[in-house]
């Protein structure tokens, strides 16, 4: 206690002793630095960060290296520090931020500190990744400090406010008033410490290109005391006292040991004061010289170790500076480094004198704009734009324009750069013309691949096998799935089809079976059925196959709609049917007929006998009158079969409805109302009389079954041109100019699923012994031989409507007359050969002709006709033949080999059916000499007589 008071006396006394003993130099003074207020008493224990405790400790450590007497003065704002210095109140600030724009008020002496501006976020607030994140935020600034300077030179743009100092900034971004604060980093760490705010803020960003010296600075004029606090800090810094001192309050938190006692430093103040006291008197002179001398060797000693140290440096930075040269040489892209206010080109390298054709020289110290490298002026002002907006441009596709003038195409890359002080650009040109060529080639191979698909005539789907979710389609599928392509591009494969398909299976399981096939390697095509957006289920024939793209697999599915295929192919297997059954029935009826034959000629030649009893001839008459109907059966079916003999001549369609329709009047009775509307002048038609009349009585009597009530039977005749287009809707059509008979009703109509048979025959919805079936297939088989057709519409409750196409004729097609058409001659005789392979028809055909006084040879085969004629050629004068027997010749063969024996040989065939055998230009002009199986013993006798009676 007693040395503790003593201390503060010897300290006065030793004073007043050194201020008696060595008056001070004039040239002394004190030199007065201002500071901000520091929290930690000097020499306590260093609890918290103290940016003021590191700047006084800073002064006093300068001060001791420089030999300056000082004395500080806080001053807590930053505003206030600035006016204090230009008005004389101080004389230096310890720490300031080296800027350009400060250099015109203050003297910077050497840094003795580098620091960096860092973001102070709220914590917990999602942390910025990038300074361009803080674009338009809310920041609050201190005005005329670095971060106001920094913010000023960015790309981007915050909300700036402004306050008096750093620790309202920290406690504004704590309390959310502001997004974030920007200080120097080791300011933001006292503060954080200083105020108690880790927990609620937290440096979240180190801002780039803002690393900044921190030097002391004084007033212009005062270059003689900058000098000397450069001999401070350079003393100071090459002992590692600059460096201590800020380990001491920034980057270590430990708390350092206890500093010595505070009456041991008074007391060691004190004695040295004394002994200041004693020696000053008498050495004063002496110990400035040794101080000045001493400092000058350890000047001299520091500055040949920085020299060295700059050295090696140099040497460090030209090797960077090398290896940056060369991998700026090295780019094979154009690079331009520029200035960024005037867009002055400082360098570029060779990958720009290649691909702009430019020399080095002619482009250093130009612009772009002044060489005209912009092909477009206006994208350079989307790059300045964009580049203002953003801070940096990334792969922007614009045309540039070489030496040679030549345009071509670029993709620009520019980033801001800082080298030397100076803000600059680093500008990357890559010529990207062969790329965009073939990006144009891929754009239109695409477009061609799209119309090809538009195009095609199936509905086209591509899809992704993994999700059967829809990713393209053309315009044939919108209108096969009734849909718009936004709604067909969210659907899956498998919601255009119904739950199962035709066959029973799940549609779902199926469409994955014919996908593996598909992704194996196959394109399987399969019968699939298909549901519009409106619910209309559609037949298609679908073809898978896989479409590689970009990476990955794409299904391909091409639908074909077969609806209108299968509806020919129904109509080709019906007309297949009825060609089969009209096979069938000519068959039937050409044996049938040669049994007939038999039945009737045996008939006839009882009914001739005298002597047969009256009650066995009635019996003979039914048998004849049952052959006879059956004959009537025969005929329809060969009708039907188209194998039955016509006998067509030129007819006056009119003429044939109009006497038809008299028999018709009395046919469907009282109670139905027959309109018949027959124009004048319709052009005739080929065709056999007797066969058009059948046809009109068939339809007549169908249509008065079909109105039990009464009702109205309609006959019209007009003429018709079909052409191509009217073949596609009905293929059995042809070509040509037509008489169209329409024959409709109001009766009870046909229904759908019956309609399709009704030509078949055998057919029919009557009651049993009401119809035979074969009304319908008669008329269907006079249609096709007079190759003509018949069409069919019919609505239940509403009626039926037949319509019959008959050619019209073509000029000069007049038929003769056929066999009988003449008066019967008186009887004649002869010599007849027979050739028939059936041997009942054979025996009995002799039978009648021998009866009736003709000389019969009889043949069962070609073979045997020809030996025959060969033994009796100068009797036989007429040959009666079959046209179909065994052996290999026909009857018109037979006949052929004869008459070239005798050209003038008279020859009457006959048969079952003949159309197959006899052609059609030989019955129009011939028919004279054919007679039709079933005949009877007159028929027989008149055809042998009229042939043999002709000259």
């Amino acid at each position: 206690m007693m040395l503790r008071r003593l201390l503060p006396l010897l300290l006065a006394g030793g004073v007043i002793s050194g201020a008696i003993a060595a008056p001070p130099d004039p040239a002394e003074r004190v030199v007065v630095f201002g500071t901000g207020h520091r929290t930690i008493p000097k020499g306590a224990p260093v609890t918290t960060l103290d940016n003021e405790a590191y700047s006084q400790d800073l002064i006093e450590i300068v001060a001791a290296a420089a030999g300056i007497k000082y004395r500080m003065v806080e001053i807590e704002k930053w505003s206030d520090l600035l006016a204090a210095l230009a008005d004389g109140r101080i004389d230096v600030i310890p720490t300031v931020a080296r800027l350009p724009e400060r250099e015109k008020i203050m003297l910077f002496s050497v840094p003795h500190v580098r620091g960096t501006l860092v973001a102070v976020t709220r914590a917990g607030a999602p942390a910025p990744a990038s300074e361009f994140d803080l674009a338009g935020k809310r920041i609050p600034v201190i005005p005329r400090t670095v971060t106001e300077a920094y913010l000023q030179h960015r790309r981007w743009q915050p909300v700036i406010s402004y306050v008096a100092a750093d620790d309202e900034s920290l406690r504004e971004v704590a309390a959310g008033q502001v997004d974030a604060a920007i200080i120097n980093q080791f300011t933001a760490i006292a503060l954080i410490h200083r105020y108690n705010l880790a927990n609620q803020v937290t440096i979240s960003l180190t801002m780039p290109d803002s690393v900044t010296d921190f030097c002391m600075a004084v007033r212009p004029g005062e270059e003689a005391l900058l000098g000397r606090l450069n001999d401070g800090l350079f003393l100071a810094a090459q002992r590692g006292e600059v460096r201590r001192n800020f380990e001491k309050w920034f980057p270590s938190m430990e708390t350092p040991a206890a500093a010595a006692p505070r009456d041991l430093r008074w007391l060691l103040w004190g004695g040295g004061a004394l002994v200041v006291i004693l020696v000053a008197g008498w050495a004063w002179v002496r110990f400035r010289l040794a101080e000045a001398r001493r400092r000058n060797e350890e000047i001299a000693r520091l500055v040949q170790a920085r020299t060295q140290e700059l050295a090696e440096a140099n040497r460090q930075l030209r090797s960077s500076e090398e290896k940056f040269s060369r991998a700026f040489q090295a780019s094979p892209d154009a690079v331009v480094l520029s200035r960024m206010d005037d867009g002055t080109i400082l360098e570029v390298n060779e990958g720009f004198t290649r691909i702009f054709g430019y020399l080095h020289a002619e482009v250093v110290g130009r612009t772009s704009a002044s060489l005209g490298l912009w092909a477009d002026p206006a994208e350079r002002q989307r790059v300045i734009d964009l580049l203002r907006s953003t801070g940096r441009v990334r792969d922007h596709a614009a045309p540039y324009r070489r030496k040679d003038g030549a345009v071509r195409s670029g993709s620009i890359s520019i980033e801001p750069i800082r080298i030397g002080g100076v803000d600059c650009l680093v500008n990357v040109v890559l010529d990207i013309t062969e790329r965009e060529a073939a990006a144009a080639a891929l754009r239109e191979s695409e477009a061609r691949f799209r119309a090809l698909v538009e195009s095609a005539p199936e509905a086209i789907v591509v899809f992704d096998p993994e999700t059967r979710r829809v990713t393209d389609a053309n315009e044939n599928a919108l209108r096969l799935f009734e849909t718009t392509r936004e709604d067909l591009l969210v659907a899956s494969f498998d919601e255009l089809a119904p739950d199962r398909q035709p066959n029973g299976r799940l549609s779902a399981e199926a469409a994955g079976e014919l996908l593996r096939r598909t992704l194996a390697g196959e394109s399987p095509v399969a019968e699939w059925l298909v549901r519009g957006k409106r619910g209309r289920l559609v037949p298609v024939e679908l073809h898978f196959a896989r479409l590689p793209a970009g990476g990955r697999q794409l299904v391909r599915g091409s639908l074909t709609d077969v609806t209108e295929r299968r509806r020919l192919e129904e109509q080709l297997r019906h007309a297949q049917r009825m060609e089969s059954i009209g096979r069938l029935a000519g068959g039937i009826a050409h044996d049938f007929n040669n049994i007939l034959t038999v039945i009737q000629l045996n008939a006839s030649i009882l009914q001739s006998d005298a002597n047969l009893a009256a009650a066995h001839r009635e019996a003979v008459e039914q048998i004849n009158q049952s052959a006879l109907f059956a004959a009537g059966l025969t005929r329809q079916l060969l009708v039907f079969s188209r194998k039955q003999v016509i006998q067509r001549i030129s007819l006056d369609v009119a003429a044939v409805i109009q006497e038809t329709s008299r028999l018709l009047r009395r046919l469907i009775g009282e109670d139905i109302v027959l309109e018949v509307q027959v124009p004048a002048g319709l052009p005739p038609v080929l065709a056999d009389h007797g066969m058009l009349e059948q046809v009109l009585l068939n339809l007549a009597v169908n249509s008065r079954d079909a109105m039990p009530r009464g009702g109205r039977l309609r006959i019209a005749a007009s003429v018709v041109e079909r052409d191509d287009a009217y073949r596609q809707q009905v293929p059995q059509a042809l070509a040509g100019r037509f008489i169209c008979i329409a024959v409709a009703d109001t009766g009870v109509g046909i229904p759908p699923g019956i309609l399709p048979r009704i030509f078949e025959p055998f057919f029919t919805t009557k009651e049993v012994g009401k119809g035979t079936g074969l009304g319908l297939a008669t008329v269907y088989g006079i249609l096709q031989q007079h190759q003509g057709w018949i069409e069919v519409d019919s609505t239940v409750g509403s009626g039926t409507e037949f319509r019959l196409h008959l050619p019209c004729r073509e000029p000069g097609a007049e038929l003769a007359p056929p066999v009988g058409a003449r008066p019967p001659e008186a009887r004649v005789s002869g010599s007849i050969l027979v050739v028939e392979d059936d041997a009942l028809v054979r025996a009995s055909s002799c039978l009648i002709l021998q009866r009736n006084g003709f000389k019969v040879f009889e043949a069962a085969s070609p073979a045997a006709a020809l030996e025959l004629w060969a033994a009796h050629r100068d009797e036989i004068q007429l040959v009666f033949t079959d046209m179909v027997m065994p052996g290999g010749m026909t009857g018109r063969e037979l006949a052929a080999i004869l008459r070239r024996d005798r050209e003038q040989l008279k020859v009457l065939f006959t048969s079952g059916y003949t159309a197959d055998q006899l052609d059609r230009d030989f019955v129009r002009t011939s028919v004279n000499f054919f007679l039709p199986k079933p005949f009877g013993a007159d028929e027989l006798v008149r055809g042998v007589s009229d042939l043999l009676g002709r000259a």
